[in-house]
C-alpha cells in the first residue's frame, strides 16, 4: 500500500547552481518580477509572496518559477497558486513546517527576460529559456506564530446543524474551587537526573511571547482555557527507527530533567503540576558533579534553590515523571578573562531532599450529565486551507431570515483540533488533558470504568476472537492498557463504537506506548466487525477499506481482518523500551463509519509473551503548527429565539468571520441564508454532520478594524 506523505515534497530545480545572462540584484526586481510583498521573517504554516512581474521586460505567456532553499540546503515547498487579488497581484505560497531548519533561506526566481537591465535585447542564444535570476533570502522560525495575512482562494465548506445533548453542571460549589492537593515526599524518595543537552532555547528559538501549552501551568490556568494567545505547539514529530509509517513526539528530546521515586508516587493527574523544594532546609544535601575550580556559587547554594521551581511535563509511570527545567546555580568564574563573570552551572545529580508538588486531583463528581436536555446549534468546517495565514478564531453570527435587522453575535471560538474519542454526541474541540473537558476522554484511562465502558479488549487465537477483562497498569507506563500477546495469540483493543468520518481527509491517530522486548504493535483503522469470517455484508457506509492480507499462513482469505492497515512499532531488541508519544497519519477511503484497532503481537511470532502498553489514545484532524486544522467543530447553545424559529422551521441568516491570532478579519466572510435548522439523527457514534452548505464570498464586505491584543499576562 501506499505510505501517506505527510509533507508536501518539492521537485528539485536547480535554479541555486545554474548560471543566469541576468543576475537582477535590484531590492524588488522591479524591472522583472516586481515583487509587491516578501516576508523578511517567517513563523510556521503557509506564508505568501506577492508580485505583478513586469511585462515589459518579461517575455508573456511564459512561466515564473520559484526554487527556496532552506538553511540546511534542503528544498522548501512553494508554489505559484491559481490566483489572484484585485489589484492583480500574483501570489507564490511557502508552506512551512515543524521540519524546515530555523534559520535563513533563500528563494530563487527565475524567468524569461526580453530585455537585460540595459534595455538591450536578449541574444539568440538566451531565448526561450529561463534567462534572468533574482534572489532574496529571509529568516526561518518554524516554532513561530504564523503572522501571514489570512488569505483563502477557496471557501471552506460549512455545515450547520441541531443538536440536543444532555446538559452539565456543577455537582457542588467545593468542586468548583479547584481546591489543590499538596503532596510532600520523604527525603529519601525522589532523585533527580539531568543528562546532557542544548537547551530548549538554542534548539526551538521560542521566543519569550510563546508560551508552549505543555509548559502551562494547572496552577495558573486549571481548567486549561485560552488564558494566553500566543499558545503555540513547539514539539515536533520526530522520524524513529522503530516506527513504520508514524512519528514520535518526545518531550525528553527537550526536557532531558528525570524526576525519579523509589517507590510509587506519580499519578498521570500530576501532569501540569508545580513542583519545588518544601523549604530552605529542605534542598538537596546530594549535589554532582562538584563545581569546577576557580567557580563559587552566588550566594549559597540553598538559598539559590529554595527559589527553584518547576513543572512536570509528563509522568512517564507511577515512579518517574519529566522536570521541565534542570537544576541550576548562579556562579561566579573567577578564572575567566573578565573578573567574576557570572554564568550558570547545572547539576545532573540531587537526592536527600524533600519535594513538593501541588496540582488538581482529577474530579469524576466535578461536573456530570443530568437528565436536562439542552439544544445546541453545531457548526462543522471542512477543508479549511487558506493560502496564507492560519484561522484562530471564528465569530459567527446570526439573525432572523423572516427580518431586516442587523446580525447579533452568537459565538466567538478560538480554534482548536477536534478530538474524536470523547463520550460526546459531538467531537468537543478539546486537545489535550482532562482537566479541560466537561466529557470524558475515553482514550484517557484515568478509571477503570472508562476502559470498561468504551473499549473491548480481544484476544486472537488462530480460530478466532475472545473478548477478555482486562485491568489498567501504572507501573510500567501511567495509566495504560496493558496488550499481551504471545507465541499462539495476539492483543487488541478498538472502542465499542464508531465515530464518524468525512472522505478526502486527514486524521493523527497518536498514543503513548511502552513495548516489552521483541513485542511489536500494529495500528490499523475499521470499518468492519472483528470477526475471523465475516460473512453478513454490512450495508453501513464505511470510512476505511481493508487492506490486503499479508498473513495467509496465520488465517485466510484475500483481506486483512482488523482493517485498513495504519503503520507498526516494532521492539526487536532485548530492552523494554518506552517511546513517548508516538503518531500516524492517515487518510480516509471515504464518509463513513470506523475505528482504531491496536494489536499486539511478538515479533516474528517467536515463542515469547510480551506486552504493549498504550494510554492517553487520541484521533484528531490533522495539523501542525501555522496550519489551520482541516476540521473544526464546535456547537453553541441555542437561544431562545432561535429556538422558537428552529421549533417553527423558520429559516435563519448565519454570517461567519475569520481572523488570525492577532485580530486581523480575512476579507472572506461565509453567509449562509435561509438556514431551516434540522435536527441531527443520533447514531451511536461520536458523530460529524454529514451535510454541508456552501457560501459565497461578498465583495463588497468591508472588514472591521482589529480589536486590540490582550495584555500579556
Amino acid at each position: 500500500m501506499s505510505i501517506l506523505s505527510t509533507y508536501k515534497i518539492p521537485q528539485p530545480r536547480g535554479y541555486s547552481e545554474r548560471n543566469y545572462y541576468i543576475e537582477d540584484t535590484s531590492e524588488a526586481s522591479p524591472e522583472y518580477f516586481n515583487i509587491e510583498f516578501f516576508p523578511m521573517v517567517v513563523g510556521g504554516g503557509r506564508h505568501i509572496i506577492k508580485l505583478k512581474g513586469n511585462g515589459l521586460n518579461l517575455r508573456q505567456n511564459k512561466s515564473i518559477d520559484v526554487e527556496i532553499i532552506d538553511a540546511e540546503g534542503q528544498r522548501i515547498f512553494c508554489e505559484v497558486v491559481n490566483y489572484s487579488d484585485r489589484f492583480n497581484n500574483y501570489y507564490i505560497s511557502i508552506d512551512i513546517y515543524d521540519i524546515t531548519a530555523q534559520g535563513i533561506a533563500t528563494a530563487y526566481f527565475v524567468g524569461e527576460a526580453l530585455l537585460d537591465l540595459n534595455g538591450n535585447p536578449i541574444p539568440s542564444q538566451y531565448r526561450d529559456d529561463y534567462n534572468i535570476r533574482w534572489v532574496k533570502q529571509f529568516n526561518v522560525l518554524p516554532f513561530e506564530r504564523n503572522n501571514a495575512d489570512l488569505i483563502f482562494d477557496q471557501p471552506p465548506i460549512v455545515s450547520v446543524a441541531q443538536t440536543i445533548t444532555p446538559a452539565t453542571q456543577l455537582t457542588n460549589s467545593t468542586s468548583s474551587a479547584y481546591n489543590y492537593v499538596y503532596v510532600t515526599s520523604s527525603v529519601n524518595l525522589l532523585n533527580i537526573i539531568t543528562s546532557d543537552f542544548q537547551g530548549y532555547d538554542r534548539d526551538f528559538a521560542s521566543s519569550v511571547d510563546i508560551l508552549d501549552p505543555v509548559l502551562k501551568d494547572i496552577m495558573v490556568n486549571p481548567l486549561g482555557k485560552p488564558m494566553t494567545m500566543n499558545s503555540v505547539p513547539t514539539t515536533i514529530r520526530r522520524k524513529d527507527a522503530d516506527i513504520i509509517n508514524g512519528n514520535v513526539v518526545s518531550y525528553t528530546s527537550r526536557f532531558n530533567t528525570i524526576l525519579k521515586a523509589s517507590q510509587s508516587f506519580f499519578r498521570k493527574e500530576m501532569v501540569g503540576a508545580y513542583f519545588e523544594f518544601l523549604d530552605s532546609t529542605s534542598t538537596p544535601l546530594r549535589l554532582a558533579p562538584s563545581l569546577p575550580a576557580g567557580v563559587t556559587v552566588s550566594g549559597s547554594v540553598n538559598q539559590q534553590l529554595d527559589h527553584y521551581n518547576s513543572t512536570i511535563v509528563e509522568v512517564v509511570s507511577n515512579t518517574q515523571a519529566i522536570l521541565s527545567k534542570p537544576i541550576q546555580v548562579t556562579t561566579l568564574d573567577v578564572n575567566g578573562a573578565q573578573s567574576d563573570r557570572q554564568s550558570t552551572f547545572t547539576y545532573k545529580q540531587a537526592s536527600l531532599f524533600t519535594g513538593s508538588i501541588a496540582y488538581i486531583p482529577t474530579d469524576l463528581s466535578y461536573v456530570t450529565s443530568t437528565t436536562v436536555s439542552q439544544s445546541y446549534v453545531e457548526f462543522t468546517f471542512y477543508d479549511m486551507s487558506p493560502i496564507s495565514g492560519q484561522v484562530y478564531r471564528i465569530k459567527t453570527s446570526t439573525k432572523l431570515g423572516s427580518i431586516t435587522g442587523d446580525y447579533k453575535v452568537l459565538n466567538d471560538q478560538i480554534v482548536r483540533p477536534v478530538e474524536y474519542l470523547t463520550d460526546a454526541q459531538f467531537p468537543n474541540g478539546i486537545n489535550h488533558a482532562r482537566h479541560i473537558s466537561d466529557y470524558k476522554l475515553i482514550g484517557h484511562f484515568t478509571t477503570q470504568s472508562i476502559f470498561d465502558n468504551y473499549w473491548s479488549y480481544i484476544v486472537e487465537a488462530p480460530t478466532g476472537f475472545d473478548p477478555i477483562y482486562s485491568y489498567l497498569s501504572s507501573s510500567v507506563q501511567a495509566e495504560s492498557v496493558r496488550l499481551q500477546a504471545s507465541y499462539t495469540q495476539s492483543a487488541l483493543t478498538t472502542t465499542q463504537y464508531n465515530q464518524n468520518y468525512n472522505s478526502n481527509q486527514t486524521y493523527t491517530l497518536s498514543f503513548y506506548l511502552t513495548l516489552d522486548p521483541y513485542t511489536e504493535l500494529e495500528v490499523y483503522m475499521n470499518s468492519e466487525p472483528l470477526n475471523t469470517y465475516i460473512t453478513v455484508p454490512q450495508l453501513y457506509p464505511k470510512a476505511f477499506q481493508k487492506s490486503k492480507n499479508t498473513e495467509k499462513q496465520r488465517y485466510g482469505g484475500d483481506l486483512n481482518r482488523f482493517g485498513k492497515y495504519v503503520g507498526k512499532v516494532i521492539n526487536d531488541s532485548p530492552g523494554r523500551k518506552y517511546y513517548s508519544n508516538v503518531s500516524f497519519d492517515y487518510e480516509t477511503d471515504g464518509s463513513g463509519f470506523g475505528r482504531p484497532a491496536l494489536r499486539a503481537r511478538v515479533v516474528d511470532e517467536i515463542n515469547i509473551t510480551g506486552s504493549a502498553y498504550v494510554s492517553e489514545i487520541s484521533i484528531r484532524p490533522y495539523t501542525i503548527n501555522g496550519f489551520t486544522p482541516n476540521i473544526i467543530q464546535y456547537a453553541v447553545p441555542l437561544s431562545s429565539e432561535l429556538l422558537t424559529a428552529a421549533t417553527l422551521t423558520q429559516s435563519i441568516d448565519f454570517k461567519i468571520d475569520y481572523f488570525d491570532y492577532t485580530g486581523k478579519q480575512s476579507e472572506y466572510v461565509t453567509f449562509l441564508d435561509d438556514v431551516i435548522l434540522n435536527l441531527k439523527v443520533t447514531v451511536n457514534s461520536n458523530q460529524c454532520q454529514d451535510d454541508k452548505v456552501y457560501f459565497y464570498y461578498n465583495s463588497a464586505y468591508i472588514p472591521e478594524p482589529p480589536y486590540n491584543k490582550p495584555a500579556r499576562r
